[in-house]
């Protein structure tokens, strides 16, 4: 701002200097005012918006299938779901809590499980499967609910949807989460696993 005050007050010194002598005096306030109105005309440029962060680790929930693999361990490795109480059970290894956990969590946990039934060095591999859906309703031309992708934003769900329908608003979205949590948000903002997206008639 000093320094647009700045360029503005020299451009106002410049005129009245090289004004002719035939020419009609000016007020220095005038030619200020004029040199504004011709500084404010100048296009600025839009400050970019601040990029969004990259979407953090997954967290696991209720509703996910998980494939655990304990090395050598044949009878302690498949295919599991985290229950509604957010706990996993293996065979042998009952109630380990999973929701809230990352998958590298998840193999510590029940490794210091495993070491408690005297299985001791014993290596675990987690891998995602399914994760728990992201759904979508109102004004989309399919509602319904889509798998997960790491990353996804509301603008990837609404395509899967068949875009907006002619009466959505559109851009104005109400996000509940998982948690009950209920948010507005863009089309360009990340989802989360378990998310509800709802697009919203337009008043007129």
């Amino acid at each position: 701002m000093v320094s647009l005050f700045t360029a503005t007050l020299n451009r106002a010194r410049h005129l009245a200097t090289h004004a002719t002598s035939t020419a009609p005096a000016f007020p220095l306030w005038v030619l200020i005012t004029a040199a504004l109105l011709i500084g404010g005309c100048q296009t600025v440029p839009p400050t970019e918006p601040a990029q969004e962060q990259s979407p953090p680790a997954y967290a696991l929930g209720p509703g996910d299938k998980i494939r655990v693999i304990v090395y050598q361990r044949k009878d302690l490795s498949g295919v599991f779901e985290v229950d509604s109480s957010g706990r996993v059970s293996l065979p042998l290894v009952r109630g380990i809590q999973a929701a809230g956990l990352t998958l590298p969590a998840l193999e510590d946990a029940i490794i210091r499980r495993l070491k408690q039934m005297q299985l001791l060095d014993t290596k675990v591999s987690v891998d995602l499967i399914k994760s728990r859906p992201v759904c979508i309703l109102g004004e989309v031309t399919k509602p319904g609910c889509f798998d997960y992708v790491y990353g996804m934003r509301a603008t990837t769900v609404i395509a899967m949807a068949g875009g907006y329908t002619y009466r959505a608003r559109q851009n104005n979205l109400k996000i509940t989460r998982a948690s009950g949590k209920s948010l507005r948000g863009r089309q360009d903002m990340l989802v989360f696993p378990g998310d509800v997206i709802e697009v919203e008639e337009r008043l007129f």
